[in-house]
């Protein structure tokens, strides 16, 4: 059943509907924000998934500009994280272990024999629970969930909350926040697919820019190994608006290990401030994308291992149909020294805010 909560002379209004059941039986809600012009972002409690996040385009039609599942099965069934609140620790922790305090804490591996977005089971497969709250006189959402000391091996019971609001301006903003009962560490984000164009088609024909001189090289195992190396004359000069696609075949070593774009760029200017980080552009329906975080770094994945069913269903997003710029603490952090800090102590609060502003028209 539909419930409809308005907040009297604003112009975003929140709805709450089913959005599935799990296997235990548990029901999942999703919640909408939306403008007068039907603009809207739609979360689930299932992974604080956002399942939807439609805008217009140049000609003034609202479309979807993320990838997603029309059900919660397909969430249940996703290996790819579709639009998925990746905790405690997004992308990869080497070996699946990191020394904290001179106690050492050995994780789950579920990539290659590294820990990659939280585990077998990370915060993108756990049920949060979802409320409309009113910020700054307009409804937004929230969403809450305790992690039990030792869950996928992580210590410390971890209180999370995400905070969602739609403004007019067409800008989503997001919120995470987390308190620890013991040291930890702690990096998340969120990790929508985005096809600025219309989901299905190839998003290698956007336009990106991201505002970093550097990227982090990795191995075989796409484990950082410490150095930050330019950008300059190579693939991953993404400092003007370049086509994503432009070099993504050419023959690089960091491409080939990452069989396309997965890496991390160290942001210029990273001092904890919202900052704007990246922009996305697209060419056909003329919307684009700027991308702010606190974050110090941003995670480029060009969509490499979509176009494969979900385990036998017939949902298939295409090969590179969505593109993912992940604003996130550096990869393997806690086991290299040089990269930035993510421990979390009690009494301190983790917090991480991302804007994502849509517009038209012409880009600076």
């Amino acid at each position: 059943m539909k419930h409809t909560h308005d907040i009297a002379s604003t112009p975003v209004t929140a709805d709450v509907f089913t959005h599935g059941t799990t296997p235990k039986g548990r029901v999942a809600r999703a919640f909408r924000l939306s403008l007068t012009d039907g603009s809207s972002v739609t979360i689930s409690e299932y992974g604080c998934s956002m399942l939807s996040l439609q805008m217009p385009d140049e000609s003034g039609e609202i479309g979807e500009t993320i990838l997603g599942f029309p059900w919660l099965p397909g969430y249940l069934r996703d290996t790819n994280y579709l639009g998925a609140l990746i905790g405690r620790y997004a992308n990869r922790i080497a070996h699946g272990r990191f020394s904290l305090d001179g106690e050492t804490y050995v994780l789950s591996n579920n990539e290659g024999g590294h820990h990659l977005h939280g585990g077998r089971r990370g915060f993108s497969h756990h049920l949060w629970q979802g409320e409309i709250i009113e910020l700054d006189g307009c409804p937004a959402l929230q969403f809450e969930r305790v992690s039990p000391d030792g869950e996928e091996g992580y210590p410390g019971e971890l209180s999370c909350r995400v905070v969602f609001s739609l403004s007019p301006d067409h800008e989503v903003d997001v919120t995470i926040s987390c308190e620890t009962s013991a040291p930890t560490v702690v990096n998340l984000t969120l990790h929508p697919y985005f096809n600025l164009d219309e989901p299905g088609t190839s998003a290698m024909d956007h336009r990106v820019r991201i505002h970093a001189s550097e990227f982090l090289p990795v191995d075989n195992g796409m484990i950082p190994i410490g150095e930050r190396l330019p950008v300059a004359e190579t693939p991953f000069d993404f400092r003007t608006l370049r086509t994503l696609g432009e070099r993504i075949g050419e023959d690089h070593p960091q491409l080939a290990i990452g069989k396309g774009y997965d890496h991390t760029f160290p942001l210029e200017d990273a001092d904890g401030t919202l900052r704007e980080a990246a922009v996305v552009q697209a060419a056909r329906s003329g919307r684009w994308l700027r991308i702010f975080t606190t974050a110090p770094g941003i995670q480029l994945y060009s969509g490499n291992h979509l176009g494969e069913s979900v385990n036998g269903h017939d949902i298939v997003h295409p090969y590179r149909s969505g593109l993912c710029l992940e604003p996130q603490a550096w990869p393997d952090s806690p086991n290299q020294p040089d990269f930035p800090d993510t421990t979390l102590r009690p009494g301190e609060e983790y917090v991480h805010r991302i804007r994502y502003s849509f517009g038209t028209g012409e880009l600076d």
